[in-house]
């Protein structure tokens, strides 16, 4: 799996399995998550099914899918978490 993001900006990057578990991960932490290593790895695999096949992706549509999964399992604290780390830097994607 090795699709090309397409970030808001129009820049191309490589699909980057760590960046997608760490974001998960640092935002189940600040929300108070008990086990954010293991929330983040069952994200992690539902957007690399989701995603395995594309050639490209949009950062749109993966965030999308992140705030699907972890809603589904019950997490919208996580994705408050997320949001609110969002608006404090501006909505600036890394």
């Amino acid at each position: 799996m090795n699709p090309e993001v397409i970030k808001r900006t129009g820049e191309k990057e490589p699909f980057d399995v760590n960046k997608i578990k760490e974001s998960v991960k640092k935002a189940s932490e600040q929300a108070g998550v008990e086990n954010p290593e293991e929330l983040a790895n069952e994200v992690l695999n539902e957007i690399i099914e989701e995603f395995q096949n594309k050639v490209e992706v949009s950062s749109e549509e993966i965030k999308n899918k992140i705030f699907e999964s972890l809603e589904k399992k019950g997490y919208t604290n996580v994705i408050e978490a997320w949001e609110e780390y969002e608006r404090q830097k501006g909505g600036k994607e890394s």
